[in-house]
């Protein structure tokens, strides 16, 4: 591209029957200690590590916290699950969290030929969700003037 980034048209392909898992499951106290230790290391230099989460859907292209686009909202089961994960990363790694995982929950439309590997449209949605919540980050850190 104009960036000189390698750049791959990526279209919507057919997502398989796999499902996202915000499971608390991956926090174990050696994950949790190795990804501290990295992160400590940068704490160290002065740096705040920010950390956002994945964008991610699953077979239904269940989305969000409603049915606004016509699809099924998530359910209880699933809400549970997410807040779990969100709250346990927030207390368990030494970073500052700067996004809600909900906002990163798209239409399976967005998605290329996974459930994690997004179109090069839903690539621009996420840039531009990320640009806003970096933005509100910073500014919430006192690092980003409101004006800005």
């Amino acid at each position: 591209n104009e960036y000189g980034e390698k750049f791959m048209l990526r279209e919507t392909q057919k997502l398989g029957q796999a499902t996202v898992n915000y499971s608390t499951s991956y926090f174990s106290k050696e994950n949790v200690d190795r990804l501290n230790m990295m992160l400590d290391k940068c704490a160290d230099t002065g740096a705040t590590v920010m950390i956002g989460f994945m964008a991610s859907t699953n077979r239904d292209g269940i989305v969000r916290n409603s049915s606004e686009n016509g699809l099924p909202a998530l359910t209880a089961g699933q809400k549970t699950a997410i807040d779990a994960f969100m709250r346990q990363a927030k207390v368990k790694y030494n970073a500052y969290f700067f996004a809600n995982a909900y906002d990163y929950i798209y239409d399976a439309t967005y998605f290329h030929n996974s459930h994690h590997h997004l179109t090069t449209e839903g690539a621009a949605v996420r840039t531009t969700q990320m640009i806003k919540d970096i933005k509100l980050a910073l500014q919430e850190l006192g690092r980003l003037s409101k004006e800005d």
